[in-house]
């Protein structure tokens, strides 16, 4: 019976020294296991954050994109409105220095004496009707008649 209980401690002894072996080897070997497994899952969640920041910056310029198109589409239509504006004014502009140049050669047209003064308003608004405005037509050849005639001396410049 001793030799039975001796081969019985026996046998729990090598049961415990296998299993003590097993515990050891597990623990060596799933230790670097289980870091490996945790660093590939600790990658794949920053891969899945990274992911997620540039979806949601994408998501953002694209926002600012279209805003910036939005913005060019109104800016085109301000400019197309400011630009006839501009024009329609130009115009108006041109008629009002046409008509000051108009009624200062209709009141001395008859007598061709012109005042200092009203002439130097002739000499500035041709100055911008023409130069600037870039206007042409009947006003131009009222302004050469008026100017040739000084130079050729049909016309008179007084003094006020």
């Amino acid at each position: 019976m001793i030799e039975n209980v001796a081969v019985v401690a026996k046998d729990i002894a090598a049961v415990i020294g296998c299993a003590s072996t097993v515990i050891t080897l597990a623990v060596t070997t799933i230790k670097p296991l289980r870091k490996h497994i945790a660093d590939i899952i600790r990658e794949v969640s920053k891969t899945d954050v990274q992911q997620g920041q540039l979806d949601n910056l994408k998501d953002k310029m694209q926002e600012v994109l279209d805003l910036m198109n939005m913005h060019v589409e109104e800016d085109k239509t301000f400019k197309s409105e400011i630009s006839e504006s501009m024009k329609d004014l130009k115009d108006g502009s041109a008629i009002s220095l046409g008509n000051i140049i108009k009624e200062i050669y209709n009141a001395h047209k008859t007598d061709k004496q012109i005042p200092e003064k009203e002439m130097e308003i002739v000499d500035k608004a041709y100055l911008i009707y023409h130069d600037r405005l870039h206007a042409n037509g009947v006003i131009e050849r009222i302004y050469l008649e008026i100017t040739n005639g000084i130079e050729s001396g049909s016309w008179i410049t007084i003094i006020d």
